[in-house]
């Protein structure tokens, strides 16, 4: 609770109540009072006798801990060098073997692109299948009334199969998957009858949920198999052109770990907008593991279209 509103509330308050806030300000501020602000000690603190002097002071303490902090962060931030994709894998792996975890960490790739979401045509979406998986199983429902099509998605490996009665089952309020695929004669009674459960939470087959909706009963089983397989959606956030894609856990290795990471920045590159501005698509990136320090990575190491491309060394 900020000091301002404690202050506002004990003017209204008793004698007795003022005295105890003003007490349990100063016991909560004790620690700073050996910092400086301005070119004065915090000693202003113990001639504070009105609530107004003692905001006054508690916010002078907490501007005075913020400038005292952020020296050494900008520090750490200039000293942390873009490194080549293989150099910055290792690090990161060797950053998730320092400290062992009770589970085993996800390997994420954050990139800056250059894109405006906001703009029409300009935000980047797309489905990326990595050859070695995400590490994870992914419960998979599949919605078709035709026979072939649920054959199909059954020898996939789909979770839950079924038709209308699936449908009525979901808007009943059943999500116990993890993703849901349909055929495209599906999309308007699953829309009409669950899209208020599946909307949310992203699952509604839908033309523009990328890699959802089949044409036909080979295609249902395309899609389970890639999901079962392991595939990432791509896409940026709704304000600016920062994208998130896991690509495999630690205990994957430096190698798989790699081809994946190959296949997503192949894929980006494919779903590259053609509204996209002129010049370099990848504008900064980094990876980290779940509990990990990002480690940033030249970009030029990541770009397809760069003959440094997953290259071990410049030469």
């Amino acid at each position: 609770e900020n000091a301002q509103a404690v202050c506002w509330r004990q003017s209204r308050a008793p004698a007795t109540h003022r005295t105890a806030t003003m007490l349990l300000l100063r016991r909560a501020t004790r620690p700073l009072r050996q910092l400086c602000t301005a070119g004065r000690p915090i000693h202003v603190l113990r001639r504070a006798t009105r609530p107004q002097q003692l905001c006054c002071a508690a916010s002078t303490t907490q501007q005075g801990l913020r400038s005292a902090t952020r020296p050494a962060l900008g520090r750490t931030l200039a000293t942390a060098a873009p490194q080549p994709i293989h150099d910055a894998l290792r690090q990161v792996l060797e950053n998730g073997t320092k400290k062992r975890r009770k589970f085993d960490e996800s390997v994420d790739l954050d990139v800056m692109l250059n894109v405006d979401p906001r703009k029409p045509l300009q935000a980047v979406r797309g489905v990326v299948s990595l050859p070695h998986g995400v590490g994870r199983s992914v419960v998979v429902a599949a919605v078709s009334d035709d026979p072939a099509a649920r054959e199909n998605a059954k020898a996939a490996g789909a979770d839950v199969v079924g038709g209308e009665d699936l449908v009525d089952r979901v808007a009943d309020g059943y999500v116990e998957f993890d993703a849901c695929v349909a055929t495209a004669d599906m999309a308007p009674l699953l829309k009409r009858k669950a899209a208020r459960v599946l909307g949310p939470k992203g699952l509604l087959p839908a033309a523009k949920n990328e890699g959802t909706l089949a044409d036909d009963a080979d295609g249902l089983g395309a899609l389970v198999a890639e999901l079962k397989k392991g595939r990432v959606k791509l896409r940026t956030e709704p304000k600016r052109g920062v994208l998130h894609a896991p690509f495999g856990r630690l205990s994957f290795g430096e190698d798989k770990l790699l081809a994946n990471l190959r296949s997503v920045m192949l894929a980006l590159v494919a779903a590259k907008p053609e509204k996209a501005p002129k010049g370099k698509y990848f504008l900064a990136a980094s990876l980290s593991s779940t509990m990990g320090p990002g480690v940033p990575v030249d970009v030029d190491s990541l770009d397809p279209a760069s003959p440094r491309f997953f290259r071990e060394s410049d030469s």
